[in-house]
């Protein structure tokens, strides 16, 4: 399995970083330079020999193997396996012709593909365009494979399938290199413990989206599992957040989502130290020290769920996961 090492995660932001210091008002001009910035990274990357390749099946992650054996390898396990969309990498009809985001791709056949197990961010949210611009370089005018796992479309009409290339199994490097997290929904959990611990990994590492915010200073208490029925009693569901800091926070632009792809966005909450703040998931008026999300339906699973709080430039400050 190829992937960049960890410093090529923070060439993303740096990259951004420099286009955004260069005063670039358009758009498209943006993209182009941040298109050049990041195909030059990858190629810096493979003259001076920064890759490395991993074998999949492998029980240690930071075995390496050469990558011929490890293509070889993958051919051989994926042959035995059923449930391809197709069985090589010849047939055009199969390339990649657009990346919509980090979870979402488009085929010549005029597939669009939702990659099974993982969530990446959506437009406007920290680390959206680098989940997207790692997803090009990795795919982008390549032909890939398909595999199903039980349900074959989601509620959009976009084909569910794990997608792999020659040497990478791209639903998981996405997941290692820290450009998404792991998210299973059932019946599709063929390779969750895979994804589990990949994800596990590049928190670890703080890689991509996992790195931390220097705002540490919350104590959450979440109530995922409502009295009665969880569609009758919305405001049962509720997250207390305790600023245990010595200075005051201003959440103004945070960020507190679930594992899938329900957001609420902080408008104006200045927490002193020792205060704390109620989010309800249903409906209400906003007061001090109580929120209202206003969702029409349940935010919180009962049986397994993931809370994140990010500050106002993406990084992470909380998670909780149940």
């Amino acid at each position: 399995m190829i992937f960049f090492k960890n410093q090529v995660i923070g060439c993303f932001r740096k990259t951004f970083i420099f286009i955004k210091s260069l005063g670039v008002k358009k758009p498209k001009t943006g993209k182009y330079l941040l298109t050049i910035l990041l195909i030059s990274i990858l190629f810096t990357q493979v003259s001076c020999g920064l890759f490395y390749s991993q074998s999949s099946s492998s029980a240690d992650a930071n075995t390496q193997v050469p990558a011929s054996s490890k293509a070889a390898a993958s051919s051989a396990d994926i042959g035995t396996e059923s449930g391809f969309e197709n069985y090589n990498y010849t047939d055009s009809a199969f390339t990649v012709s657009k990346v919509i985001d980090g979870d979402t791709i488009d085929l010549k056949n005029n597939m669009r593909l939702r990659l099974i197990g993982i969530n990446t961010p959506e437009k406007d949210m920290y680390f959206f365009e680098e989940a997207k611009a790692f997803m090009e370089i990795m795919v982008l005018g390549k032909q890939v494979k398909l595999e199903k796992d039980v349900t074959d479309k989601d509620m959009y009409g976009r084909y569910l399938r794990y997608v792999y290339l020659p040497d990478i199994f791209v639903n998981l490097e996405m997941i290692k290199s820290g450009f998404a997290n792991a998210y299973t929904y059932p019946p599709d959990v063929k390779y969750t413990d895979k994804f589990i611990k990949a994800e596990r990994n590049a928190r670890l590492n703080e890689a991509g989206l996992w790195q931390k915010s220097p705002s540490e200073v919350l104590e959450v208490v979440l109530n995922y599992d409502a009295e009665g029925k969880d569609t009758e009693n919305l405001n049962g569901e509720w997250v207390e957040i305790k600023n245990t800091g010595l200075k005051s926070l201003n959440l103004k632009n945070w960020t507190l989502k679930d594992l899938g792809t329900n957001i609420y966005k902080f408008e104006g909450c200045l927490l002193k130290p020792g205060e704390t703040v109620f989010l309800y998931s249903g409906p209400g008026t906003d007061t001090t020290g109580k929120l209202y999300w206003n969702s029409s339906s349940p935010i919180w699973n009962n049986e397994h769920d993931t809370l994140y709080i990010r500050d106002n430039d993406g990084l992470l400050v909380y998670l909780f996961n149940y």
